[in-house]
């Protein structure tokens, strides 16, 4: 046997290399060439979760279950105009900022409620302020639910969060009726 015929020439390297590098290059490619629309789609998902189990979606997926819950409750009122609901002109910071901020107005509307109805003070957790105040009769069960799920959407907001996501938001902020 010839060393020659156990060793490729430098043409089959050649191909071999070529096999191996075209797809990483083509993926590159691609990314390059639409860089922008990328950029777009990843401000608009929100936060990405990446484990074992797969990529989770999770703050998008948090803020259409939260409409879908306030669309239960509270029904949109249907109009013949085809205006949508602006976000007010007066919003200030980066959407994260905005949504931060909405939080805080909530838990703070359950601290003054609680504070008015005489609940001791060590009361800390936002959840368990808004179910003692539905115990009580304070706060209807269905302005509860809303607080809640909205607590719940703003803790998993992240610095990625977009405009049209904070906007969403308020839209679901106004519905509560504070």
């Amino acid at each position: 046997m010839n060393i020659q015929d156990i060793q490729p020439s430098h043409f089959e390297m050649v191909i071999k290399l070529i096999e191996i590098i075209i797809w990483p290059i083509t993926l590159f490619v691609i990314i390059l060439l639409f860089k922008r629309n990328f950029q777009s789609a990843f401000q608009r998902l929100g936060s990405i979760k990446a484990d074992a189990t797969g990529i989770a979606i999770t703050f998008e997926k948090q803020l259409e279950a939260t409409k879908q819950l306030f669309d239960k409750i509270k029904p949109r009122a249907v109009s013949k105009s085809s205006t949508s609901i602006k976000p007010s002109e007066n919003q200030t910071g980066t959407a994260y900022n905005q949504v931060l901020t909405m939080r805080k107005d909530l838990v703070n509307f359950l601290k003054r409620k609680s504070e008015v109805a005489g609940f001791e003070r060590n009361i800390s957790l936002p959840t368990q302020m808004c179910t003692k105040l539905v115990a009580n009769n304070i706060i209807e069960t269905d302005q509860a639910q809303m607080i809640e799920a909205l607590l719940n959407l703003t803790a998993k907001a992240t610095t990625n969060t977009s405009q049209a996501q904070a906007d969403s938001i308020q839209q679901l902020f106004n519905k509560i009726e504070l």
